[in-house]
C-alpha cells in the first residue's frame, strides 16, 4: 500500500515536474516571441522613419517643432531654419521686415486658438544677403483641455518657384501694359457656339484670365467677311489667320478699323479645331492718319484748283475790262471780278481760320449784342446772292434778344451755313432762325436744296470733305463752324434727306441779357 502511495506520489511529482517544465518552456517560447515581436516593431519603426525621411527629402520638406510655453524650438533637422534652442524672435528677425509680423501672426493665431493650422510663404535673408523663399505649414497639438502645447510644422524652400512666378508676373505686367497701350483685345472663339469671349488678366492672379462676353457690331459692309470665315471654321476648313474689318465696340458710337489675328487653341479627338484664340488690334489711328494724308493731298490739289480758278477769272476779265469801252460790258466784267475776288478771299480766309483755331490763336472777344439784329443783317447781305425765285426767310421770335457772346464768330457760323445753303438750293426757300433753350440759344438754317446722301452724313464736318466737285469751296467751312461752335460751348448737327434739303442746327452757351417781343 505504501509502495502504491509512493508510486502515485512519484507519478504525480513527475507529472507536476513535467507540467512545470512545459510551462517554463512555453513561457520561454512566449518571451522569445515577444522579443521577436519587439524587434519587428523596432525595425518597422526604423523603416517608417527612413521612409518618412525619404518622403520629406523627396518633397524638399524639413520638420520643426515649437513649444509656445517655453518659447523655444526643440526639434529640427540640419536644413531647417529654426534650430533647437532658438527663440521665436531669433527666427523672425532673419526674415525681411515686411514678413516679420506675418510670421508672428502665423504662430500666435494657432496658439491663441484662432485656427488649427495655417500655411504661408516668407522671405528669409541669408548671411550672404540673398533672399530665400520658404513655404511654412504649421499645426497645433492640443492637450485634453484644448490648450495648444506644441506646434509641429514643415518648411519648404520654394525660392526657384517664387522667382519663376515673379519673372512671370513681371512679364505679364509688361505684356498687359503693351496690350493696353496698343489698344489690343485678347479673345477666345468657340467654333461650335460661334461665341467670342474677351480675356482680361486677373490682377490678383496674373497667370489667370477673367472672362467676359465679347460683344461688338460689324460694319454692314464687313459682315459677310466675318460670316464667311466663321462658316469655314465651322466646316473644319480652317479659315484665315488675319482679318481686316470695321467694328463698333459695346458702348461706342462709331466704327473702328481693326486687325484680328487667330490661331487654333483646342482640338477634338478627330483633329477638328473647336476653339481659337486671338488678338484684335485697333488700327483706327493709322487709318485716320492715312485718310488724313489722302485728304491733305486731295486738299492741296483742290486748293490749287480753287485758287487758280478765281485768279484766272480776275486776270482774264481785268484784261477784258481794260480793252472795252462798253459800259454794260464793263459793269458785267466788274461784277465777275468782284465775285471771284470774294471767292478767292473766302478760300484764303478758310485756310487762315483753320490754322488759327488749331494754333489756338483765333481771338474770341465777347460783348453784348442783339441776336435778332445779326440775323436781320445777314438776310440783307444774302438776299442779292440767291438765285431768282429762292425765298430767304428769317424766323426771329423776338425783336430784341441781347446776349453776351462772340458776335463775329457767331456771324461767321451762320454766314457759312447760309452760303452752303445758297450753293445747293436752286428752288424753294432757305430759312434761318433761333430759339431760346435751356443754357443758351439754338440756331438753325434749313433749305430745300439737293440734300446729302445718308452714307455721307457722318463725314459732313470732316476737313477737306466735298461731295460735289463742281461746286466751288475748300471743304473746310463746316469743319471750321464745328470748331467755333465748340469754342462757344455748343454742339452742331445736321439732318438731311437726298433731294429734299438739309437742316443744320447748332447751340451756343449763353444767358440772354434781355428779351423784347
Amino acid at each position: 500500500m505504501l509502495q502504491i502511495s509512493i508510486l502515485i506520489l512519484s507519478t504525480f511529482a513527475v507529472i507536476l515536474l513535467s507540467i512545470f517544465i512545459f510551462l517554463l518552456c512555453k513561457k520561454n517560447n512566449k518571451h522569445q516571441e515577444e522579443i521577436k515581436e519587439w524587434q519587428k516593431i523596432q525595425q518597422e519603426t526604423i523603416d517608417l522613419k527612413n521612409k518618412l525621411t525619404l518622403a520629406l527629402q523627396a518633397g524638399e520638406l524639413s520638420v520643426w517643432s515649437y513649444l509656445p510655453e517655453e518659447d523655444g524650438f526643440d526639434l529640427a533637422d540640419e536644413s531647417t531654419v529654426p534650430q533647437p534652442g532658438m527663440k521665436l524672435h531669433d527666427v523672425t528677425k532673419q526674415l525681411v521686415p515686411e514678413d516679420q509680423e506675418k510670421h508672428r501672426r502665423l504662430v500666435w493665431d494657432i496658439v491663441e486658438g484662432k485656427c488649427d493650422k495655417k500655411v504661408d510663404t516668407f522671405r528669409l535673408v541669408t548671411p550672404d544677403g540673398n533672399i530665400r523663399w520658404y513655404e511654412i505649414y504649421a499645426l497645433g497639438v492640443k492637450d485634453e483641455n484644448g490648450t495648444v502645447k506644441r506646434l509641429i510644422g514643415t518648411q519648404k524652400d520654394i525660392t526657384a518657384q517664387a522667382e519663376r512666378e515673379q519673372a512671370l508676373h513681371k512679364y505679364l505686367q509688361r505684356s498687359e501694359l503693351a496690350i493696353r497701350s496698343a489698344n489690343i483685345i485678347q479673345w477666345d472663339y468657340d467654333v461650335v457656339t460661334r461665341k467670342f469671349t474677351r480675356l482680361f488678366i486677373d490682377p490678383t492672379q496674373p497667370d489667370l484670365f477673367i472672362r467676359k462676353p465679347f460683344n461688338f457690331s460689324l460694319h454692314p459692309e464687313d459682315r459677310l467677311v466675318l460670316k464667311h470665315e466663321e462658316d469655314l471654321r465651322a466646316g473644319g476648313k480652317g479659315g484665315s489667320h488675319s482679318l481686316h474689318f470695321r467694328v463698333m465696340m459695346e458702348g461706342d458710337t462709331e466704327y473702328r478699323w481693326v486687325n484680328s489675328f487667330a490661331v487654333p487653341l483646342e482640338q477634338d479627338s478627330t483633329g477638328f479645331v473647336t476653339k481659337l484664340t486671338g488678338l484684335q488690334i485697333d488700327l483706327t489711328p493709322l487709318e485716320k492718319a492715312e485718310e488724313s494724308n489722302r485728304m491733305k493731298s486731295a486738299f492741296l490739289a483742290n486748293m490749287s484748283h480753287e485758287i487758280r480758278t478765281p485768279l484766272n477769272a480776275i486776270v482774264g476779265f481785268s484784261q477784258l475790262l481794260a480793252q472795252t469801252e462798253d459800259k454794260e460790258e464793263q459793269a458785267e466784267f466788274v461784277r465777275i471780278i468782284e465775285n471771284n475776288n470774294n471767292l478767292l478771299l473766302q478760300v484764303i480766309n478758310d485756310i487762315l481760320d483753320l490754322s488759327k483755331i488749331e494754333a489756338g490763336k483765333m481771338k474770341f472777344i465777347f460783348t453784348d449784342f442783339n441776336v435778332s439784329e445779326v440775323l436781320t443783317d445777314l438776310r440783307q447781305v444774302y438776299m442779292p446772292r440767291l438765285e431768282k425765285g429762292i425765298e430767304l426767310i428769317c424766323d426771329i421770335p423776338h425783336t430784341v434778344c441781347m446776349i453776351h457772346s462772340e458776335k463775329n464768330r457767331l456771324t461767321q457760323v451762320v454766314s457759312n451755313l447760309l452760303s452752303n445753303a445758297a450753293k445747293f438750293t436752286s428752288k424753294g426757300s432757305i430759312t434761318m432762325g433761333y430759339q431760346v433753350v435751356e443754357g443758351g440759344l439754338s440756331f438753325y438754317v434749313t433749305d430745300t436744296g439737293k440734300g446729302i446722301k445718308k452714307e455721307n452724313l457722318e463725314q459732313v464736318f470732316e476737313r477737306f470733305t466735298k461731295f460735289d466737285s463742281f461746286v466751288p469751296g475748300t471743304g473746310l467751312g463746316l469743319s471750321i463752324c464745328q470748331l467755333i461752335v465748340h469754342k462757344l460751348g455748343g454742339q452742331i448737327s445736321v439732318e438731311s434727306e437726298e433731294g429734299k434739303g438739309s437742316t443744320f442746327r447748332f447751340t451756343i452757351a449763353c444767358d440772354p441779357v434781355s428779351i423784347t417781343d
